[in-house]
């Protein structure tokens, strides 16, 4: 399968038999190369391909395909049983505790992988082996606890003892074991069908789910790396940031170590299938999916006469945008000099709460430890895209991966094993900055304390909370940094702990004893030294013993952000924007012609849904000297080359995308 490619989806059907075989012409009108194919055996908005009801339409469809040069992924539905199983809903869906079914979508019972469906979902994907096929795309499974009498006899099995004896958690935990185990089972049958199919899932790269081991098993039966990072609204639309498609594709290249990546991407405003985004909010999440290196899954939950609208059009516009730049888009490389570190064991063991979602749930919940391990992650997020810095995301699947860059954003990352600690000191080691937060390293992969931190970390800590509240001050010390305050005090994150500096550390980070309400008294002096900055090797660590990117994220206290921006600015990035306003996202990936492609997503604008933004002018881009040319593959105007590695750039709308020259 090549690198990027253009996904079609039609999620339900609603149409007739000949609407429906007119379909692979219409994806390949407008630029689509694969469809995800669900309509021709559509259960509603289901689907599992029966031969028994869906064949003779398959047949003629997958022709009518295959002259349009379209490839075909089969889409599986493994988490729900639509309408035409009805007859099994009683004996094959998840029992919940006191019996009753479970809902998703407050629609359809929720499968149980345990339950005789498997049979017969392994018996639909061996009746697929006559078809020429791409592969085949499961969405699902769904990680509901189940206390049918399938499950209870294997939970008996497994540990031997009932469900009746058992904990909450413990039965969790046998649901987590049962959905791996059910993936590992359903690769084995795909590959013995058919050796050359690409197989998937819809994973949770940020459901907190999976510590960074269990993470590992799961992308090991995936071909291609699909999350649904272009699925939104539904949560208000105020509440989303800018940035979530473009860092979900982080993650899944990432995650992915060189697989093809593709972002999910529904047109709808959710979870109004029949209503689509503003055309804005389309082409940015566009472009922002295949400026990170993904390719483009586009689905639409209604009739496709629903392309034919402002939205429909400018989002197919998109694609044909993206079909006839195709070579600019096939295995092109990021060039970031920065990552913001991610890790699975924290997520999966702390505070993380996320967006509500059938699949996933909403995260943990654990109120013995301080801060939300989404949020942390998120504001250091901010922290760049605030500065127009291009990034990319580390994780502890392969924290090796950290030694490709000269800065590290590491968010509250509590929990962590021996490797990852390692592969952060050699990254500091080797002329790395490490700007670190939260309780860094104070548990292992389990959640448990560890008695000592590392020597490198500069600091000793005692690990005691001090509540901040939000009220009480810190004071924030670089280089170049003016606090434009007359008494040196920023707002303080909400918890803190004080730390005692090793020999040779610097303090950078202060508070005086917090007061106890915000009109109480007059702020102390800073003199509890929570931040301190430490050499190490040929680089350096600067770590905040409180919940400095989380507080970020909530406030964006602008103080902070020129904090950090003094930190940067002591870093010699090859490519920087001047003169862009925070909403201006930059990525720069190299193709594989040399050139550099820079895509630069304009999110500035007071209102979610976006409809419509302002053009930036006056940006300028710098870059190293070498690169004396270019040209605009999207945007307005042309492209200019004052001097040798410094761009006078077109108004940016939307989306502008430049490719650069030797």
């Amino acid at each position: 399968m090549k690198k990027h490619v253009r996904i079609a989806a039609l999620q339900c059907n609603f149409q007739t038999p000949e609407q429906t075989l007119s379909m692979p012409d219409f994806w390949a009108e407008n630029g689509f190369n694969t469809e995800q194919l669900l309509h021709t055996h559509a259960d509603l908005y289901s689907a599992i391909y029966d031969p028994k009801r869906h064949k003779a339409l398959m047949e003629q469809y997958l022709l009518r395909s295959k002259a349009n040069g379209i490839r075909t992924i089969v889409y599986m539905n493994c988490h729900i049983l639509g309408p035409s199983l009805k007859e099994h809903f009683g004996d094959w869906c998840i029992r919940q505790k006191d019996n009753s079914q479970k809902l998703l979508y407050s629609t359809y019972p929720a499968c149980c992988l345990n339950s005789g469906w498997r049979d017969y979902f392994f018996s639909c994907i061996e009746s697929l082996a006559e078809f020429d096929l791409e592969g085949l795309f499961f969405d699902g499974p769904a990680y509901n606890d189940c206390r049918c009498p399938d499950c209870q006899k294997k939970y008996l099995a497994e540990t031997g003892k009932t469900m009746a004896e058992s904990t909450d958690e413990e039965i969790h935990a046998f649901t987590l074991r049962s959905v791996l185990a059910f993936k590992q089972e359903l690769r084995k049958k795909v590959k013995s069908v058919n050796p050359a199919w690409n197989m998937y899932f819809n994973e949770g790269l940020f459901s907190g789910l999976h510590t960074s081991a269990e993470m590992s098993a799961h992308l090991a039966t995936d071909d291609l790396v699909g999350i649904e990072g272009g699925f939104f609204f539904y949560c208000e639309p105020r509440k989303l940031p800018y940035w979530r498609c473009s860092v979900f594709a982080k993650m899944a290249e990432a995650a992915a170590q060189g697989k093809p990546t593709v972002i999910f991407f529904a047109a709808d405003h959710k979870s109004w299938g029949w209503y689509l985004h503003t055309p804005t909010e389309l082409r940015l999440c566009y472009a922002d999916a295949i400026a990170n290196g993904a390719s483009v899954w586009l689905g639409i939950h209604s009739n496709p006469d629903n392309y034919n609208t402002n939205g429909g059009r400018a989002v197919l516009d998109m694609v044909k945008y993206d079909a006839r730049n195709d070579a600019c888009y096939q295995n092109t490389r990021s060039l970031a000099e920065v990552a913001v570190f991610y890790s699975y064991d924290t997520a999966s063991h702390t505070n993380n709460v996320i967006e509500e979602s059938d699949f996933y749930g909403q995260g943990n919940q654990d109120a013995t430890r301080p801060g939300n391990y989404n949020d942390a992650v998120n504001g250091a997020f901010a922290i760049l895209e605030h500065q127009n810095i291009p990034y990319d995301v580390v994780n502890d699947l392969h924290p090796e991966d950290a030694e490709k860059y000269r800065v590290l954003l590491v968010p509250n990352a509590s929990c962590v094993n021996d490797r990852t600690l390692e592969a952060l000191h050699r990254f500091v080691q080797k002329g790395g900055l490490l700007l670190a937060d939260g309780q860094f390293g104070f548990f292992d992969e389990n959640g448990a304390p560890r008695k000592v931190l590392p020597e490198w970390i500069g600091a000793l800590s005692d690990r005691k909370i001090v509540n901040q509240k939000t009220f009480n001050y810190i004071s924030l010390q670089w280089e170049g940094f003016e606090a434009d305050n007359a008494f040196g005090y920023q707002p303080s994150p909400y918890w803190m702990c004080a730390l005692t500096p090793q020999e040779g550390a610097q303090v950078i980070a202060r508070i005086p004893v917090p007061m106890e309400g915000c009109y109480a008294a007059r702020p102390g002096k800073p003199e509890i030294p929570v931040g301190i900055r430490a050499k190490v090797g040929d680089g350096q660590i600067c770590y905040v013993a409180g919940g400095l990117y989380e507080f970020y994220y909530g406030f964006q206290i602008t103080a902070i952000r020129r904090w950090f921006q003094a930190i940067f600015a002591r870093v010699p990035f090859q490519f920087r924007l001047e003169g862009a306003l925070p909403g201006i996202s930059m990525t720069v990936r190299q193709m594989e012609d040399g050139r550099v492609l820079v895509h630069l997503t304009n999110h500035v604008g007071a209102t979610r849904p976006l409809d419509g933004v302002p053009a930036i002018s006056g940006v300028t881009l710098k870059t190293p000297a070498e690169w004396t040319s270019g040209q605009v593959l999207m945007g307005a105007q042309e492209l200019v080359c004052q001097t040798p590695g410094c761009f006078r750039l077109p108004p940016l709308g939307d989306v502008t995308v430049l490719a650069l020259s030797r």
